[in-house]
């Protein structure tokens, strides 16, 4: 309704909680569960985005890591054999995927944090675990 207690019921719920639950709304209040209605708080929604970016920066910063360890490797190894030749092209091939490793360093920066304090702060643990991993990689 428009108040809360009101006369007015548009929607209703038979969960008994402080919060209003997530699922379980009935609209209007003598019809069905409507399956697709979700009530999220506005903490909840941040965490929840906040995860589901870090698993997609995840996913695309792995092949990058690697990627960079392996051009460091053929840098190192070059150098060892005294390969000048190729030394220039491959650290040319390890800045391009720096590069990519910096972009990809600033879109996790750029990633919100969840406003609320996490009861065990796994999302921002994850997302300083995964700067630093990219950070090692780029230095």
């Amino acid at each position: 309704g428009n108040t809360l207690a009101g006369a007015q019921v548009w929607s209703r719920c038979d969960h008994d909680s402080d919060k209003p639950p997530f699922r379980g709304w009935k609209i209007p209040w003598d019809g069905q569960v409507q399956e697709d209605l979700r009530v999220e708080s506005e903490a909840s929604r941040q965490e929840r985005d906040a995860k589901t970016q870090l698993e997609e920066l995840k996913q695309q910063s792995t092949p990058l890591i690697l990627a960079a360890k392996k051009s460091q490797e053929k840098v190192r190894l070059a150098c060892k054999k005294r390969q000048m030749d190729n030394v220039s092209e491959l650290l040319q091939e390890l800045a391009s995927v720096c590069d990519a490793l910096r972009m990809m360093s600033n879109k996790l920066s750029a990633i919100p944090k969840p406003s609320r304090s996490l009861s065990n702060n796994e999302v921002l643990e994850e997302l300083q675990e995964l700067g630093n991993l990219i950070s090692k990689e780029v230095s």
